[in-house]
């Protein structure tokens, strides 16, 4: 992990936090979370995409060790759910954190087709998906609920909707089946 990962990671957990009344520590440790968890994903897809041949089988596994952690993540983020509302005393930031953990289950799938994208050199797919999806999340989910004065779940379906188009995109693109 670089310096300047971390330094971000830890200015944006200041700037969402700071109102909150979090201590260095805590943000530290927050950044430091969110580092690792950043940098194992890189680490797996670095893997796979400069591994000399990755069978389907491989994909299945790496999919499958992802899927269940991804699993384990969502169960202790429901449980815990109601201590992000309790900290920021706010009861709708338990409904939000329980929603939008479910970006975590799309993200085996969206990362080995990426990997298959990339090992074939179709950057140029994995590029457009992002596009696509970050336009048409932004501009047919987010927006238009933000307009209709939905607040914060106006993001969070938004996410939602760019993280399973971007997913969908990358299996199509990549021609592999949504499964495990």
């Amino acid at each position: 992990m670089q310096a300047s990962q971390y330094s971000s990671y830890l200015t944006q957990a200041k700037a969402l936090s700071i109102r909150q009344g979090a201590t260095r520590s805590q943000l530290a440790q927050v950044a430091a979370l969110e580092a690792q968890a950043a940098a194992d994903k890189a680490t797996i897809s670095r893997k796979l995409t400069q591994a000399k041949s990755v069978n389907a089988l491989e994909k299945a596994n790496v999919r499958g060790l992802m899927l269940a952690t991804g699993l384990a993540y969502v169960c202790l983020i429901e449980i815990f759910a109601p201590l992000a509302g309790q900290w920021f005393r706010s009861p709708d930031v338990t409904e939000g954190v329980r929603i939008i953990c479910f970006v975590i289950l799309c993200q085996p799938l969206a990362l080995t087709a990426t990997v298959s994208l990339l090992r074939k050199l179709r950057a140029r797919d994995v590029a457009l998906a992002e596009l696509l999806s970050s336009a048409a999340g932004l501009l047919a989910v987010t927006l238009p609920m933000a307009l209709a004065g939905e607040g914060w779940r106006a993001i969070v379906f938004g996410v939602l909707a760019q993280i399973g188009l971007r997913t969908v995109l990358l299996c199509w693109f990549a021609r592999e089946a949504i499964t495990v």
